[in-house]
Formats: C-alpha cells, sequence, structure tokens
C-alpha cells in the first residue's frame, strides 16, 4: 500500500511541469523547417489549449508539390496504421504474448500456405514477407 501511494505521488509530480509549459511556436518552427529544408518528413502539427487551437502547421508533402489544401487536408488512412500496428505488436512482445522470432503458422492467424514461414521480426523490418509470396 504504501509503494501505491508513493508511486502515486511521484506520478503527480512528474506530470506537473507538463500542465504550466508554454507554447514556443518559433522553436516548432525551427524544427520544423529543418524537416522540411532536408525532406526527412511530412505531416501536420497542432496544438490545442484550453480547448482552443493555438499553433498549426503542415509542413513537408505539401510545400514540395506547392499545392494548398486548407485545413481540410485528409492524409490517406496508410500514414498512421503502420505506426500503429508496430506499437500494438511492441506492446504484445512486452507483454510476452508475442515473440518477434515466431513464425505465421500460429494458429491464431489464418493466412496462406505461401506465408506461413515469414517471421514476424522480418515482416515489420522489411525483409522477408514478399519473397515468400512468390
Amino acid at each position: 500500500m504504501k509503494k501505491s501511494i508513493i508511486s502515486c505521488i511521484l506520478f503527480c509530480l512528474i506530470l506537473l511541469p507538463i500542465q504550466g509549459q508554454e507554447i514556443n511556436t518559433a522553436k516548432i518552427d525551427s524544427f520544423l523547417n529543418h524537416i522540411e529544408k532536408y525532406n526527412q518528413g511530412i505531416g501536420s502539427v497542432a496544438i490545442s489549449k484550453g480547448g482552443k487551437t493555438v499553433y498549426t502547421r503542415r509542413f513537408g508533402q505539401n510545400n514540395l508539390n506547392k499545392k494548398q489544401n486548407g485545413e481540410a487536408f485528409k492524409y490517406r488512412i496508410g500514414s498512421i496504421t503502420k505506426l500503429m500496428t508496430a506499437t500494438l505488436v511492441e506492446q504484445l512482445v512486452e507483454q510476452g504474448r508475442l515473440n518477434l522470432t515466431e513464425t505465421f503458422l500460429k494458429p491464431r492467424f489464418k493466412v496462406q500456405p505461401k506465408c506461413r514461414t515469414g517471421k514476424f521480426k522480418k515482416t515489420f523490418t522489411h525483409q522477408d514477407l514478399l519473397e515468400n509470396m512468390g
């Protein structure tokens, strides 16, 4: 019980500085300009405070194409699904429910016979899956 209370207090103390941060837009712009200058990524940033949007900026592909899409620009769904899938898989690995060296042969997945030799680790590092499908 004592450990729980101490953990709770430490957690609250860690979060305390997060609530009072000021938004340094110059620093954010500098960082995004660097990404844009060297073509290191594309995306959108939106920061809200008190229910109001205080900073928005799109960078990357929008400027490369010289095309203004406005605030209604929608990214393709594939933009986030790979990241979400990788995060979920890593959580399963941390929980011990999945091993990256396992093959797809496990009965929990219904896969085509040609894919059964693929391993999760090789799939997530883009090394193996396509050669197994040929």
